[in-house]
């Protein structure tokens, strides 16, 4: 079946016979998201990003078949991350302040619509 021949499905195989093999898979996924996130120099509102970065790059490392954790790192981590694809323009993410002004402008709306109901 095209379901039990995924690459992840193939991996997961792999992982079962060794001991501690998710504690390490974790390990390469949050050196992963850790250099993506310092790479890109992303502020908190682009954490969503950094994941889904994350994701993708450890998706396509699955997808080229890694037969250890050591290849999956080396696919994964290695290689150059071209951080310009995998964050929002930076202009289109909020500022703090911004946000924090957003916020109390809701919050503000919301006790005005309460008070005249």
């Amino acid at each position: 079946s095209a379901t039990w021949d995924t690459a992840a499905f193939n991996f997961l195989c792999y992982l079962f016979d060794r001991p501690s093999s998710f504690e390490e898979l974790y390990c390469v996924t949050f050196q992963l998201l850790d250099r993506i996130w310092v790479e890109s120099k992303a502020t908190y509102f682009q954490f969503k990003h950094v994941l889904i970065a994350t994701r993708q790059r450890i998706t396509e490392a699955l997808e080229q078949r890694p037969v250890s954790l050591e290849q999956l790192y080396e696919l994964s981590f290695l290689s150059d991350l071209n951080i310009s694809n995998f964050l929002a323009d930076p202009s289109s993410t909020p500022t703090p302040a911004a946000a924090a002004a957003a916020a109390a402008s809701s919050a503000t709306s919301s006790v005005a619509t309460a008070i005249t109901a």
